[in-house]
């Protein structure tokens, strides 16, 4: 016989008992749990207490030492005991005959100046320091924070707290009106005291990374030291301080990081200052402070330095805008608000000057160094943008002056994450879009690889609408004069490297213009745009170009068809649209004038020039005016040469050039290169050929003999 099971649950007055149990276990672990955070916060305050009185007596002691301590008797005419009373909220407050300013000046020149203890605890709760300004000695510390049980603000120095002093007044500060209190005074012995003998040497390093170390032999070895970099910022008057503590070696090994763009939340913006906000972009202040750790000790201060929180200098000009000097390639990055969080207008920041050559992968080596000691302070330090330059996008009027200086290498192959709208498709190169006025000149633009987009074979879910080497999109007008983008880098056979500028509308040096004016300008690399490509500029919505021109590339002194990655492959592409030689794609309103392209063009249409430059029939032309395309170009597999003769070539064809193609190194470049169009043009680039070319037909008649 089977027994049936009991299916019923718990009766009303059992469930009711049941609760009350479980309501009584859970009052007990709270209370419990509660008194052990309760114990743990106040140990911490105790101990910050008692940090504070460490502080208070090392600087006291300096204070008396260079007689700031006779001074400060003689001002205020007393021997009585003394005390300073600060508070976060209202900043100084006076009790009785004690004034605010007297508070203030106990604080910044003799208890706690900036640099004498952590700027956290200086800066973030409310103290009250009783010293005895005769012998120079503090007699205790009482300290209070924010925390989870309350805060205790302190206004005045009332009995009530002064009979909290004391060990056996322990239970009284765990629990004084809801609020835990520290304390430290009384005897002292405990603590022993260090000599600091050697001054501490500052070393700040305004490079690739913004940082700052103790100079190596500066440092006491064998004892147990604290070390405080001390940051204030000229402008915003906030202060930081970044502490490390140990022996000598291991503070040695510790570097203190202000500003590093290639890890996330690590950039100055980021930084959580003390007092006030920082102003990316200001001058700022550093020294270092040395003392022992957890021991009475004099203090030694180091050398200040001054320096720029995101670039090599600002200079101030006369009409009180700002130029920013730009020597390596994180400067470079900072002009760009969306790393640097950097204000144009209250920077009044209108112009940059490059005072050095920059190299992507000397940025990138640098950057990728060891995890620095105070990440901590700056938050989540996890990488970000997989090694890619990050455009520099701009809504002010700005000029970049590039005194004929290079930049090498800049890099983006893959998705780099725009850091305003992760969602949004956007231009690529070194400026990737300008909504307002934009000059370049004088700028060397040296093996730039930007592959992200449609037709460039790689896996991507954002592409970009524009990409060129310069200028991704030009949407404001632009002033562009003496820049050049070309090819150095050769692969392990010796041909040339297969950089390009790749993306849905492509140039040279320009994706897309759409006002504006681009002279004595050369681009010499491969371009690959999946509707629109051109050797110097994709698209051009309206403004001109002058005195420019776009270099080829040949292998073994032909054009090939493009296949992917190899060398003399079709110099400009377009899969499914316009490719020009010079300018993929015109308007009306727009002109070229005086320039020149010796490059392959293939696309669905091809133009040796531009799509302007056609018969009346529709057919490309190779020479127009004072323009002229001495490459091939490849319309829906119909190949055609240029119809140029001998009176096309220079009267002086022995013009240098800067080859890819080795056919070519005892040639010289037979056409007209931009000088012979205007004489004024002395640049290097302008007075040669940068780039390759073909001669179909003529090409044994012109060997350099």
């Amino acid at each position: 016989m089977k027994m049936k099971k009991d299916r019923a649950g718990f009766t009303l007055a059992e469930l009711l008992i049941t609760i009350a149990i479980l309501m009584i276990l859970f009052g007990i672990g709270f209370v419990a749990v509660s008194a052990y955070y309760r114990n743990l916060r106040f140990n911490e305050v105790e101990s910050i207490a008692k940090e504070l009185y460490i502080a208070s007596q090392n600087q006291l002691s300096k204070a008396k030492e260079n007689g700031v301590l006779d001074k400060y008797n003689e001002t205020y005419k007393s021997d009585s005991t003394h005390y300073l009373i600060y508070n976060r909220e209202n900043d100084y407050t006076a009790d009785g005959n004690y004034k605010a300013e007297k508070n203030n000046y106990l604080r910044e020149e003799m208890l706690l100046p900036f640099g004498s203890i952590d700027g956290t605890v200086r800066e973030s709760g409310t103290y009250i320091i009783e010293f005895d300004p005769v012998s120079g000695t503090v007699i205790q510390v009482f300290y209070s924070d924010s925390g989870r049980y309350g805060y205790k603000k302190f206004t005045s120095f009332s009995d009530g707290i002064k009979n909290l002093a004391g060990n056996e007044k322990k239970e009284s500060r765990k629990n004084y009106n809801g609020c835990v209190i520290g304390w430290y005074g009384g005897d002292v012995s405990d603590i022993s005291y260090v000599n600091i003998d050697n001054d501490p040497i500052l070393e700040v390093f305004n490079g690739n990374v913004l940082y700052a170390k103790v100079k190596d032999g500066s440092l006491d070895a064998g004892k147990d030291l604290k070390v405080m970099l001390c940051v204030k910022g000229l402008e915003s008057t906030a202060t930081k301080t970044f502490t490390v503590t140990g022996k000598k070696d291991t503070i040695l090994n510790n570097d203190f990081i202000l500003d590093d763009i290639t890890r996330e939340k690590m950039h100055f913006s980021d930084i959580r200052a003390d007092s006030e906000v920082f102003i990316p972009g200001e001058d700022i202040e550093l020294f270092l402070t040395v003392m022992a750790d957890r021991s009475f000790s004099n203090v030694k201060e180091s050398n200040h330095v001054i320096t720029n929180s995101l670039f090599d200098s600002i200079v101030k000009e006369a009409d009180n805008t700002v130029t920013a000097h730009i020597s390596n390639c994180r400067h470079l990055e900072n002009l760009g608000s969306a790393v640097s969080k950097i204000d144009y207008a209250s920077r009044n920041l209108k112009k940059a000057e490059q005072v050095a050559d920059l190299d992507w992968s000397e940025f990138l080596e640098e950057t990728n160094k060891s995890v620095y000691a105070n990440n901590s302070d700056f938050g989540d330090n996890s990488n970000f943008g997989d090694n890619n330059y990050y455009p520099i996008n701009l809504s002010t009027a700005f000029m970049y002056e590039g005194n004929d200086r290079i930049i090498n290498g800049i890099t983006i192959t893959i998705n780099t994450i725009p850091l305003e709208n992760p969602e949004k498709t956007i231009p690529f190169g070194l400026f990737g879009t300008n909504t307002n006025k934009l000059e370049v000149q004088h700028l060397e633009l040296r093996n730039f690889v930007i592959k992200s987009g449609a037709g460039t074979g790689l896996a991507t879910t954002i592409s970009s609408e524009s990409a060129g080497a310069l200028i991704g999109k030009a949407s404001g007008e632009i002033k562009v004069e003496g820049v050049v983008a070309y090819n150095t880098l050769k692969n392990e056979t010796g041909k040339d490297n297969a950089t390009e500028i790749a993306g849905t509308v492509a140039g040279g040096l320009i994706g897309t213009m759409s006002s504006g004016e681009v002279k004595n300008c050369a681009a010499a690399v491969y371009v690959n745009g999946s509707n629109v490509a051109g050797g110097l500029i994709g698209e051009m919505n309206g403004g001109s170009v002058t005195t420019s021109y776009a270099g080829g590339h040949t292998i073994n002194g032909e054009f090939v068809k493009f296949k992917e990655n190899e060398q003399g492959r079709s110099n400009v592409y377009s899969k499914n649209g316009s490719a020009g030689g010079l300018v993929g794609t015109t308007y009306s309103s727009s002109s070229i004038t005086n320039c020149y392209s010796t490059c392959s063009v293939q696309g669905k249409n091809a133009y040796f020039i531009a799509d302007k430059f056609v018969d009346d029939k529709g057919e490309a032309l190779s020479k127009s005016g004072n323009n002229y395309g001495a490459g091939w170009i490849m319309k829906n597999d119909d190949q055609q040469f240029p119809d140029l003769d001998m009176n096309d070539f220079s009267t002086n064809m022995k013009h240098p050039a800067v080859y890819y193609d080795d056919f070519w190194k005892n040639d010289y470049y037979p056409y007209p290169v931009i000088s012979e169009k205007d004489t004024s043009q002395t640049a290097w680039f302008l007075i040669q050929h940068v780039g390759d070319w073909a001669l179909p037909g003529y090409r044994g008649d012109f060997i350099n003999e």
